[in-house]
């Protein structure tokens, strides 16, 4: 097992396959899911943007949550495009999608986007996870809540506010759900894109440190309780490089839960495709670049779509097979 900085889908599938089919639904309710998950991203983006950053200014782009969250709405909004260009019948390929592929059959290099889309997906499903873990445990554990603890001192008397909990949990469950119903692979050797990323935060908080930009006047009080000044307050009080042995501490920490994570998905991963073998055969396994099959099911993903065989009527009731 090596964490390298790869991008492509295959082995074991084709990026049309891994991008544009589904464990359990068929093509175009995968898109209409997809459609769905995106405006819902956008919506509570606009809506979590408009609120903090009249609060905070720009000290709202300090935050891991928001520049988690922040990519996932990017992330998101690509996924139907994804979709769709997964799905697209080659013999109504256009002169323009021909910049992309080296071949009719599919078999050329994987084009530039189907990469940055991998690249993003291996960055964003366990960085959801981190960043959700990482605020009930780290941030605000969450047995410290009064509710949770008996009123036991000190504790948090509030629990957060409807975007809060988006932010830190809502979020993560929509993309495992998207995971759980998508195909991509999670890959060993696409993995180090998430160590980079947590990494160049942990790298940025010391900046902030360091360049003494501090909070927004909003966190005043906060940071005077906890001895500070508004430009001497850290981001994160977990993270205090005025104490660098304990900011190590808690980095090395960060690294090691990222490393958790991306065992957790790789888990899931094949957990996902295990059951999506047996409940469809192994058919998306089998849909092999170049192959025969994989050509005529791209030829007609969307004629099937619209008119599914009998016995995939039911599939999103049942979800007892996948999406041909």
């Amino acid at each position: 097992m090596v964490c390298g900085f790869g991008t492509a889908t295959d082995p074991p599938l084709e990026w049309r396959v891994a991008f544009g089919r589904s464990s359990c639904l068929p093509p175009k309710l995968l898109m209409l899911f997809r459609l769905v998950l995106a405006l819902v991203f956008i919506g509570h983006f606009a809506w979590h943007f408009s609120v903090y950053f009249k609060r905070d200014g720009w000290y709202y782009f300090i935050y891991l949550t928001h520049w988690s969250f922040m990519l996932e709405t990017i992330y998101v909004v690509s996924l139907p495009a994804m979709t769709w260009l997964a799905n697209r019948p080659l013999n109504t390929e256009s002169g323009f999608q021909a910049l992309w592929y080296s071949h009719r059959n599919g078999a050329g290099p994987q084009p530039w986007f189907a990469s940055a889309a991998m690249a993003y997906f291996m960055i964003i499903q366990p960085l959801s996870l981190w960043v959700t873990l990482s605020y009930w445990t780290a941030e605000k554990p969450i047995w410290q809540f009064c509710d949770l603890n008996g009123g036991v001192e000190p504790c948090y008397s509030e629990w957060p506010s409807y975007l809060g909990f988006f932010v830190h949990l809502w979020d993560w469950l929509y993309l495992f759900i998207s995971f759980l119903l998508g195909l991509i692979p999670y890959r060993f050797s696409n993995c180090a894109w998430l160590l980079v990323f947590v990494v160049l935060y942990w790298t940025w908080t010391y900046v902030h440190f360091y360049l003494k930009i501090g909070r927004s006047p909003h966190f005043e009080q906060t940071c005077l309780d906890n001895g500070y000044t508004l430009n001497e307050c850290p981001i994160y009080f977990a993270v205090d490089w005025h104490h660098p042995a304990e900011a190590f501490k808690s980095v090395a920490g960060a690294l090691a839960s990222s490393v958790v994570a991306i065992f957790v998905y790789r888990g899931m991963d094949w957990a996902r495709d295990r059951v999506s073998e047996s409940c469809c055969g192994g058919k998306p396994r089998s849909l092999a670049i170049g192959s025969e099959e994989a050509e005529a099911d791209r030829h007609h993903v969307w004629d099937e779509a619209a008119h599914p065989p009998e016995d995939q009527k039911n599939a999103l009731a049942a979800c007892s097979c996948c999406g041909r």
